[in-house]
Protein backbone atom coordinates (compact mmCIF):
# COMPACT_ATOMS: atom_id res chain seq x y z
CA UNK A 1 0.00 0.00 0.00
CA UNK A 2 1.53 3.29 -1.10
CA UNK A 3 1.62 6.30 1.17
CA UNK A 4 -0.62 9.34 1.15
CA UNK A 5 2.41 11.23 -0.17
CA UNK A 6 2.43 9.13 -3.35
CA UNK A 7 -1.29 9.74 -3.86
CA UNK A 8 -0.78 13.47 -3.39
CA UNK A 9 1.99 13.54 -6.01
CA UNK A 10 -0.11 11.63 -8.53
CA UNK A 11 -3.00 14.03 -7.90
CA UNK A 12 -0.70 17.02 -8.50
CA UNK A 13 0.36 15.54 -11.84
CA UNK A 14 -3.20 14.83 -12.92
CA UNK A 15 -4.23 18.38 -12.01
CA UNK A 16 -1.32 19.77 -14.07
CA UNK A 17 -2.69 17.97 -17.14
CA UNK A 18 -6.19 19.33 -16.53
CA UNK A 19 -4.76 22.87 -16.31
CA UNK A 20 -2.73 22.20 -19.49
CA UNK A 21 0.55 22.88 -17.68
CA UNK A 22 1.82 19.83 -19.58
CA UNK A 23 0.19 17.64 -22.23
CA UNK A 24 0.74 14.46 -20.23
CA UNK A 25 3.01 12.47 -17.93
CA UNK A 26 4.16 9.00 -16.94
CA UNK A 27 5.29 8.45 -13.35
CA UNK A 28 6.70 5.72 -11.11
CA UNK A 29 6.72 5.81 -7.30
CA UNK A 30 8.48 3.26 -5.10
CA UNK A 31 8.47 2.95 -1.33
CA UNK A 32 10.42 -0.05 -0.02
CA UNK A 33 8.95 -2.92 -2.04
CA UNK A 34 5.65 -1.25 -2.89
CA UNK A 35 5.43 0.60 -6.19
CA UNK A 36 2.96 2.02 -8.66
CA UNK A 37 3.14 3.37 -12.20
CA UNK A 38 0.59 5.91 -13.40
CA UNK A 39 0.18 7.98 -16.53
CA UNK A 40 -2.24 10.48 -17.95
CA UNK A 41 -2.96 13.03 -20.65
CA UNK A 42 -1.71 12.99 -24.21
CA UNK A 43 1.70 12.96 -25.84
CA UNK A 44 0.57 15.49 -28.46
CA UNK A 45 -2.87 16.78 -29.37
CA UNK A 46 -4.49 13.38 -29.83
CA UNK A 47 -2.51 10.29 -28.88
CA UNK A 48 -2.75 9.24 -25.24
CA UNK A 49 0.23 8.58 -22.98
CA UNK A 50 0.95 4.94 -22.13
CA UNK A 51 3.45 3.30 -19.81
CA UNK A 52 5.71 2.74 -22.83
CA UNK A 53 5.68 6.33 -24.14
CA UNK A 54 9.23 7.27 -25.11
CA UNK A 55 10.29 10.63 -23.66
CA UNK A 56 13.30 12.87 -24.32
CA UNK A 57 15.19 12.82 -21.00
CA UNK A 58 17.06 16.10 -21.64
CA UNK A 59 19.42 16.62 -18.68
CA UNK A 60 18.36 13.38 -16.98
CA UNK A 61 20.89 12.03 -19.51
CA UNK A 62 23.52 13.47 -17.17
CA UNK A 63 22.61 11.16 -14.27
CA UNK A 64 21.14 8.10 -16.00
CA UNK A 65 24.00 7.80 -18.47
CA UNK A 66 27.05 9.98 -17.98
CA UNK A 67 27.26 10.19 -14.18
CA UNK A 68 26.51 6.50 -13.79
CA UNK A 69 29.21 5.44 -16.25
CA UNK A 70 31.80 7.80 -14.72
CA UNK A 71 31.04 6.43 -11.23
CA UNK A 72 31.34 2.87 -12.56
CA UNK A 73 34.78 3.72 -13.97
CA UNK A 74 35.74 5.08 -10.54
CA UNK A 75 34.41 1.89 -8.91
CA UNK A 76 36.57 -0.19 -11.24
CA UNK A 77 39.59 2.06 -10.52
CA UNK A 78 39.97 2.99 -14.18
CA UNK A 79 39.79 6.67 -13.20
CA UNK A 80 39.65 8.61 -9.94
CA UNK A 81 37.87 11.75 -8.78
CA UNK A 82 41.20 13.53 -8.51
CA UNK A 83 42.28 12.79 -12.10
CA UNK A 84 42.91 15.94 -14.10
CA UNK A 85 41.29 16.20 -17.53
CA UNK A 86 44.83 16.68 -18.83
CA UNK A 87 45.35 12.95 -18.17
CA UNK A 88 42.86 12.24 -20.96
CA UNK A 89 43.39 15.33 -23.11
CA UNK A 90 46.94 16.71 -22.72
CA UNK A 91 45.99 19.79 -24.77
CA UNK A 92 43.78 20.84 -21.81
CA UNK A 93 46.32 20.15 -19.06
CA UNK A 94 46.69 23.82 -18.13
CA UNK A 95 43.02 24.05 -17.13
CA UNK A 96 43.74 22.06 -13.93
CA UNK A 97 40.21 20.67 -13.78
CA UNK A 98 39.45 17.29 -12.18
CA UNK A 99 36.74 14.69 -12.68
CA UNK A 100 35.33 15.77 -9.32
CA UNK A 101 35.14 19.39 -10.49
CA UNK A 102 33.12 18.34 -13.53
CA UNK A 103 30.70 16.18 -11.52
CA UNK A 104 30.13 18.98 -9.02
CA UNK A 105 29.74 21.67 -11.71
CA UNK A 106 32.67 23.51 -10.11
CA UNK A 107 35.06 23.51 -13.06
CA UNK A 108 34.79 27.26 -13.51
CA UNK A 109 32.90 27.03 -16.78
CA UNK A 110 30.11 29.51 -17.56
CA UNK A 111 26.52 28.29 -17.42
CA UNK A 112 26.43 28.17 -21.22
CA UNK A 113 28.05 29.57 -24.35
CA UNK A 114 27.03 33.15 -25.04
CA UNK A 115 26.47 32.42 -28.74
CA UNK A 116 25.45 28.91 -29.82
CA UNK A 117 24.56 29.81 -33.41
CA UNK A 118 27.64 28.07 -34.81
CA UNK A 119 28.01 25.46 -32.08
CA UNK A 120 29.79 22.28 -33.15
CA UNK A 121 32.40 19.85 -31.87
CA UNK A 122 35.10 22.07 -33.34
CA UNK A 123 33.55 25.12 -31.64
CA UNK A 124 33.57 23.24 -28.31
CA UNK A 125 37.22 22.22 -28.47
CA UNK A 126 38.31 25.66 -29.63
CA UNK A 127 36.46 27.17 -26.68
CA UNK A 128 38.28 24.87 -24.23
CA UNK A 129 41.67 25.60 -25.78
CA UNK A 130 41.14 29.36 -25.71
CA UNK A 131 39.38 29.80 -22.36
CA UNK A 132 41.17 32.26 -20.09
CA UNK A 133 43.90 30.59 -18.05
CA UNK A 134 44.12 29.86 -15.28
CA UNK A 135 40.49 29.41 -14.25
CA UNK A 136 39.57 31.01 -10.91
CA UNK A 137 41.08 29.16 -7.96
CA UNK A 138 37.99 29.75 -5.82
CA UNK A 139 35.41 28.14 -8.05
CA UNK A 140 31.71 28.48 -7.40
CA UNK A 141 29.02 26.00 -8.33
CA UNK A 142 27.60 26.94 -11.74
CA UNK A 143 25.37 24.36 -13.38
CA UNK A 144 26.78 23.93 -16.88
CA UNK A 145 26.39 21.53 -19.81
CA UNK A 146 29.99 22.22 -20.82
CA UNK A 147 31.50 20.00 -18.14
CA UNK A 148 29.18 17.13 -19.06
CA UNK A 149 30.07 17.38 -22.74
CA UNK A 150 33.65 16.91 -21.55
CA UNK A 151 32.73 13.97 -19.29
CA UNK A 152 31.09 12.33 -22.31
CA UNK A 153 34.30 12.77 -24.28
CA UNK A 154 36.29 11.18 -21.43
CA UNK A 155 33.95 8.16 -21.38
CA UNK A 156 34.33 7.70 -25.13
CA UNK A 157 38.11 7.90 -24.85
CA UNK A 158 38.26 5.26 -22.10
CA UNK A 159 35.63 2.89 -23.51
CA UNK A 160 36.77 3.28 -27.10
CA UNK A 161 33.24 3.70 -28.46
CA UNK A 162 30.33 6.14 -28.63
CA UNK A 163 28.10 6.81 -25.62
CA UNK A 164 25.23 4.76 -27.07
CA UNK A 165 27.39 1.63 -27.11
CA UNK A 166 29.07 2.43 -23.80
CA UNK A 167 25.85 3.01 -21.88
CA UNK A 168 24.10 0.05 -23.48
CA UNK A 169 26.98 -2.29 -22.70
CA UNK A 170 27.67 -1.14 -19.15
CA UNK A 171 24.26 0.06 -17.93
CA UNK A 172 21.19 -0.56 -20.03
CA UNK A 173 21.52 -4.17 -21.21
CA UNK A 174 22.05 -5.68 -17.77
CA UNK A 175 19.03 -3.77 -16.41
CA UNK A 176 16.71 -4.66 -19.27
CA UNK A 177 16.44 -1.00 -20.35
CA UNK A 178 15.67 -2.00 -23.93
CA UNK A 179 13.96 1.26 -24.90
CA UNK A 180 16.62 3.67 -23.63
CA UNK A 181 18.65 5.10 -26.49
CA UNK A 182 20.07 8.16 -28.23
CA UNK A 183 18.51 6.95 -31.49
CA UNK A 184 14.78 6.34 -31.00
CA UNK A 185 12.25 5.28 -33.58
CA UNK A 186 10.66 8.61 -34.50
CA UNK A 187 7.17 7.12 -34.57
CA UNK A 188 7.51 5.94 -30.96
CA UNK A 189 8.94 9.17 -29.52
CA UNK A 190 6.94 11.85 -27.73
CA UNK A 191 7.21 15.28 -29.43
CA UNK A 192 8.92 17.98 -27.39
CA UNK A 193 8.33 21.33 -29.11
CA UNK A 194 7.25 23.09 -32.29
CA UNK A 195 9.82 25.71 -33.33
CA UNK A 196 10.32 27.99 -36.31
CA UNK A 197 13.79 26.65 -37.05
CA UNK A 198 13.20 22.92 -36.58
CA UNK A 199 9.44 22.48 -36.94
CA UNK A 200 7.90 19.73 -34.83
CA UNK A 201 10.72 18.13 -32.84
CA UNK A 202 9.91 14.44 -32.51
CA UNK A 203 12.33 11.53 -32.33
CA UNK A 204 15.32 13.86 -32.37
CA UNK A 205 17.04 15.44 -29.40
CA UNK A 206 15.37 18.64 -28.21
CA UNK A 207 18.47 20.23 -26.68
CA UNK A 208 20.05 22.66 -29.15
CA UNK A 209 23.71 21.91 -28.38
CA UNK A 210 23.14 18.15 -28.42
CA UNK A 211 21.37 18.52 -31.78
CA UNK A 212 24.28 20.48 -33.28
CA UNK A 213 26.86 18.15 -31.67
CA UNK A 214 26.02 15.61 -34.36
CA UNK A 215 26.49 12.47 -32.24
CA UNK A 216 25.82 11.28 -28.71
CA UNK A 217 26.42 14.03 -26.14
CA UNK A 218 27.13 13.65 -22.44
CA UNK A 219 24.69 16.30 -21.24
CA UNK A 220 21.46 15.48 -23.13
CA UNK A 221 19.98 13.26 -25.83
CA UNK A 222 18.81 10.02 -24.25
CA UNK A 223 15.22 8.88 -24.70
CA UNK A 224 13.57 6.48 -22.27
CA UNK A 225 10.33 5.15 -20.79
CA UNK A 226 9.08 5.22 -17.22
CA UNK A 227 9.43 1.43 -17.13
CA UNK A 228 13.10 1.55 -18.10
CA UNK A 229 13.78 4.19 -15.46
CA UNK A 230 12.05 2.02 -12.88
CA UNK A 231 14.73 -0.58 -13.65
CA UNK A 232 17.38 2.08 -13.26
CA UNK A 233 16.29 3.32 -9.83
CA UNK A 234 15.77 -0.22 -8.54
CA UNK A 235 19.34 -1.04 -9.60
CA UNK A 236 20.63 1.98 -7.68
CA UNK A 237 18.96 0.70 -4.51
CA UNK A 238 19.97 -2.93 -5.02
CA UNK A 239 23.65 -2.10 -5.52
CA UNK A 240 23.67 -3.56 -9.02
CA UNK A 241 24.95 -0.29 -10.51
CA UNK A 242 27.36 1.14 -7.94
CA UNK A 243 29.37 -0.14 -5.00
CA UNK A 244 28.27 0.41 -1.41
CA UNK A 245 31.27 2.70 -0.99
CA UNK A 246 30.18 5.02 -3.80
CA UNK A 247 26.55 4.97 -2.64
CA UNK A 248 27.78 6.05 0.78
CA UNK A 249 29.77 8.84 -0.86
CA UNK A 250 26.64 10.02 -2.69
CA UNK A 251 24.81 10.15 0.64
CA UNK A 252 27.46 12.07 2.55
CA UNK A 253 29.51 14.14 0.10
CA UNK A 254 27.73 17.44 -0.50
CA UNK A 255 29.19 20.70 -1.85
CA UNK A 256 26.89 23.70 -2.35
CA UNK A 257 23.81 21.52 -2.59
CA UNK A 258 25.33 19.01 -4.99
CA UNK A 259 26.88 15.59 -4.71
CA UNK A 260 28.60 13.69 -7.54
CA UNK A 261 26.41 14.41 -10.56
CA UNK A 262 23.21 14.82 -8.54
CA UNK A 263 21.54 17.62 -6.64
CA UNK A 264 21.32 16.88 -2.91
CA UNK A 265 18.64 17.76 -0.39
CA UNK A 266 20.58 16.22 2.49
CA UNK A 267 21.83 12.81 3.55
CA UNK A 268 20.85 10.28 0.89
CA UNK A 269 18.34 12.62 -0.78
CA UNK A 270 19.22 13.00 -4.46
CA UNK A 271 17.35 14.42 -7.41
CA UNK A 272 17.77 15.78 -10.92
CA UNK A 273 15.52 17.41 -13.49
CA UNK A 274 15.41 17.71 -17.27
CA UNK A 275 14.42 20.74 -19.34
CA UNK A 276 11.66 18.88 -21.18
CA UNK A 277 9.94 18.05 -17.89
CA UNK A 278 11.62 14.98 -16.43
CA UNK A 279 12.39 14.32 -12.76
CA UNK A 280 14.12 11.61 -10.74
CA UNK A 281 14.08 11.73 -6.91
CA UNK A 282 15.90 9.18 -4.75
CA UNK A 283 15.80 8.84 -0.97
CA UNK A 284 18.53 6.27 -0.40
CA UNK A 285 17.99 6.05 3.38
CA UNK A 286 14.21 5.61 3.32
CA UNK A 287 14.36 3.54 0.12
CA UNK A 288 11.90 5.69 -1.79
CA UNK A 289 12.05 6.81 -5.41
CA UNK A 290 10.05 8.89 -7.86
CA UNK A 291 10.35 9.16 -11.63
CA UNK A 292 8.26 11.60 -13.66
CA UNK A 293 8.50 11.96 -17.43
CA UNK A 294 6.75 14.77 -19.29
CA UNK A 295 6.97 16.93 -22.40
CA UNK A 296 6.03 20.18 -20.71
CA UNK A 297 7.75 22.07 -23.59
CA UNK A 298 5.13 20.91 -26.11
CA UNK A 299 3.95 22.72 -28.12
CA UNK A 300 5.95 25.63 -26.67
CA UNK A 301 8.51 26.09 -23.90
CA UNK A 302 6.92 29.47 -23.09
CA UNK A 303 4.44 27.78 -20.74
CA UNK A 304 6.55 27.44 -17.59
CA UNK A 305 3.74 26.61 -15.16
CA UNK A 306 4.72 22.94 -14.99
CA UNK A 307 8.18 23.81 -13.65
CA UNK A 308 6.52 25.23 -10.53
CA UNK A 309 4.40 22.10 -10.17
CA UNK A 310 7.53 19.98 -10.46
CA UNK A 311 9.25 21.98 -7.74
CA UNK A 312 6.21 21.43 -5.49
CA UNK A 313 6.45 17.71 -6.23
CA UNK A 314 10.13 17.69 -5.24
CA UNK A 315 9.23 19.43 -1.96
CA UNK A 316 6.41 16.95 -1.32
CA UNK A 317 8.60 13.93 -2.04
CA UNK A 318 11.36 14.97 0.38
CA UNK A 319 8.98 16.31 3.03
CA UNK A 320 9.69 14.70 6.37
CA UNK A 321 6.97 12.80 8.16
CA UNK A 322 5.51 14.58 11.16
Amino acid sequence: MLSEKASDIFTMLEAAVVREDTPGFAAFYMENQDSQTVWGGTIDDVEEVTSSSLYDLASLTKVVGTTTRILQLIDHEEISLSDSIGVFFPVLAELQITIQDLLLHRAGFPADFTDKTDFSQEFFWNFLKKINLPLPHERHTIYSDIGYLLLGEIIEKIDGCGLEESFRTHIFESLGMASTTYFPDESAAVPTEITKSRGKIKGNVHDGKAFLWGREAGHAGLFSTVGDLEGFVRAVFSGDLLSDELLTTLQTFVVSGRTLGWLSRGAGQLYHTGFTGGLICLDLLQRRALVVLSNRTYPSRENKDYTYVRQDIIEKFFQRRH
